[in-house]
């Protein structure tokens, strides 16, 4: 290769003017080649200065020297290492290497910019890299059209170096803005890019230039982010093949879950479909309404009902898209509420769940302990589970709930475990630790109760939340389990009477009128003053929800209110009213063995007036074993239940008490009913 500088001035300008023009479209020549080389010394010290003028306002002052080289602030980290580049060689003419030197960035610009359309163009750089790189495409053909109108003119010999530098002038400002724009969105993709795109036109808010390139740029890279906004927010579809819309669904969660998985009842709602870290900007403030209608519309697209919010055109920036996503916000709305309280009936499913759960109708489990009660006082292990089902059955069959549309829905089931090491257990999973070991218990500890929904039901009636109405069932099931024990000893304790025991047996009568007063009083509150009280509240707010997470909300709030009042949700003072129960049912017990033997038989009963004289003496034989029975074991006895039940009471009103000042429980329907329990204490 000749030595440039040993040509005449002229001829070297000829030569650098076709290399320049090579160079500017990327390709390299003999005197102009790509490699790497090191920042001059005005880049270095531009960066040293941390000159960050890109938004001035006198970039394109038309008073400025067209001989004057623009800002080639590069804004990149390279700027003090070596990068790749055009170099030229340095054996010319002086004039002619100031010149060039000054134009070959926009060279290298633009193998820059053409890299980032070639990466930014591959498969997995998602939709909106593609169309912003497009747009890219589109620009730099513009571009290479203007420097091949540039070659024409050096062919027919109207183009000096002087003159090349001239034309390029508006090149360069063009080329910087979308070498700046491409430095560091490399790896970006979705609303993280159209991000970037728009953070940088934020900071050039006051180049006119520079702002029609980003509107350009910006209209063509939101095109398939729009499309993937209507595809949520008109269908509820998820249509994102390369992760870079804000919403993200999880694929792991499916709607069987939601009857059978406590976890996933938990947060299925929230984590089906969330937000991710791809939200642009221009929608920030409408995420959360975006969100919400796609999940909407979903729901209604799991049951099998098409919908299609029509719009009539495409959604783009230039239009009021605000208004556009809360009309189809509205529309979802009423599509899944028409769903789940019209075409399910949810009302009417929660009245169904709390006829069995809430035990509102009395008469369904008197039927049913009254058969089942034999079958209950057996251990678990050997109970029948399909008789108890079948006693269940019979007794909705009997019972006023025999008109529920949905009584094939609920079962009997059997756990592993009481009700307090069943909640221990339901903490454990919560939590992720060792479920509590497996105890033998009575089939009475064990029973309960299960139902069977299915979606889009489920996602208000979860498994989450029907195991909360276990609890209260299990907790209201054996408070009157224990009323009912206690009535029995009432009845027995009638037969007594004429024994004529007189003191005898008035500590034991006194003793069971204040747990049966206690137990009937604490069962009155839960299922009038708590559950029907907060039930009425539920139906009010449900008539006034206008969505459907309203409904799951006031729903939770129901449950939440209920398990709180009926003190299931404080450990303290369950666990003293579970002691509190027990001791009430050891002592119905007890009293049961105590008076067996102080009971006339049928026989006695069935006197004629001839048998008088026997009937008499069968009494006074009793009396007498009966006195003989009331040792000081039987008052050792006496005492202690009176003792552990007046410890527990006063356990238990204190802890009220505190729930009461810290936990914005209102207790004082109990603290006036127990006012007869206490006056005998």
């Amino acid at each position: 290769m000749k030595d440039l500088g040993s040509l005449p001035s002229k001829v070297q300008e000829l030569v650098i003017v076709e290399e320049l023009l090579n160079a500017l479209m990327g390709f390299e020549g003999k005197y102009i080649t790509f490699g790497t080389k090191q920042p001059s010394e005005s880049e270095k010290e531009d960066s040293n200065n941390n000159n960050n003028d890109d938004d001035d306002d006198n970039d394109d002052d038309d008073d400025d020297d067209i001989y004057e080289t623009p800002n080639d602030d590069e804004s990149s980290p390279q700027q003090h290492v070596q990068q790749k580049g055009f170099i030229l060689s340095q054996d010319i003419d002086a004039s002619l290497l100031n010149l060039s030197d000054r134009m070959l960035p926009i060279a290298d610009r633009y193998v820059r910019i053409s890299e980032f359309v070639r990466q930014g163009s591959r498969y997995e750089s998602g939709l909106v890299s593609h169309a912003f790189c497009a747009a890219l495409k589109t620009l730099l053909k513009e571009y290479i059209v203007f420097i091949n109108q540039l070659d024409h003119m050096f062919n027919t010999k109207d183009l000096s170096i002087q003159k090349l530098w001239f034309q390029v002038q508006p090149t360069f400002k063009t080329m910087e803005v979308l070498d700046k724009l491409c430095t560091g969105a490399e790896s970006l993709k979705g609303g993280h890019l159209l991000n970037h795109i728009f953070e940088r036109s934020i900071t050039m808010a006051g180049d006119r230039q520079a702002q029609g390139i980003f509107k350009f740029l910006m209209d063509k890279a939101t095109c398939p982010y729009f499309e993937m906004l209507q595809s949520w927010i008109y269908r509820g579809d998820l249509v994102d093949a390369y992760a870079e819309f804000m919403v993200e669904g999880n694929p792991n969660l499916n709607i069987g879950q939601l009857a059978v998985d406590y976890r996933t009842g938990d947060n299925y709602w929230t984590d089906r479909f969330k937000l991710r870290n791809m939200v642009p900007t221009f929608l920030d403030k409408h995420k959360d309404r975006i969100l919400v209608t796609g999940k909407y519309l979903n729901v209604v697209r799991e049951c099998g009902t098409d919908v299609h919010f029509d719009q009539g055109s495409q959604l783009n920036l230039g239009m009021n898209y605000a208004e556009v996503i809360d009309r189809a916000h509205q529309y979802s709305c009423k599509q899944v509420m028409n769903l789940i309280m019209v075409e399910q009936r949810l009302v009417q499913r929660l009245h169904s769940v709390k006829h069995y759960f809430l035990m509102d109708r009395g008469d369904l489990f008197v039927h049913f302990l009254d058969t089942a009660e034999m079958e209950l006082d057996k251990s678990n292990s050997v109970t029948s589970l399909d008789k108890l089902k079948s006693l269940l059955e019979l007794s909705i069959k009997t019972s006023s709930v025999n008109i529920d549309p949905f009584q094939n829905d609920v079962t009997c089931v059997m756990r592993d475990n009481t009700l307090m090491d069943f909640m221990k257990n339901i903490q454990a999973v919560h939590h992720q630790e060792p479920r509590m070991p497996v105890v033998p218990v009575t089939a009475y500890q064990a029973f309960s109760l299960d139902y069977k929904v299915s979606y889009p039901v489920s996602l208000v009636l979860n498994k989450k939340n029907i195991v909360r109405y276990e609890l209260l069932f299990r907790h209201l099931f054996n408070c009157k389990r224990v009323e009912r024990k206690l009535c029995d000893a009432w009845i027995r304790h009638k037969f007594t009477k004429e024994l004529g025991l007189g003191n005898h047996v008035q500590p034991l009568y006194a003793l069971r009128s204040r747990m049966l007063h206690f137990v009937q009083n604490i069962t009155y509150y839960m299922m009038v003053e708590v559950i029907e009280k907060n039930f009425h509240l539920l139906n009010e707010k449900l008539k006034r929800s206008d969505t459907l997470e309203q409904v799951m909300n006031h729903h939770d709030k129901f449950l939440d209110d209920c398990l709180a009042s009926c003190l299931v949700m404080n450990h303290g003072c369950f666990s003293t009213l579970n002691k509190l129960l027990g001791t009430c049912d050891h002592f119905a017990v007890y009293l049961n063995q105590f008076t067996s033997n102080l009971i006339l038989s049928d026989d006695d009963r069935s006197y004629r007036d001839g048998s008088l004289r026997e009937r008499m003496s069968r009494l006074k034989e009793l009396t007498e074993n009966a006195k003989n029975n009331f040792d000081q074991d039987y008052r050792n006895r006496i005492e202690k239940y009176e003792r552990t039940f007046t410890q527990y009471f006063v356990q238990l009103m204190e802890g009220m008490k505190r729930m009461s000042q810290t936990g914005g429980v209102d207790f004082e329907y109990l603290f006036g009913s127990f006012t007869n329990v206490i006056i005998k204490m």
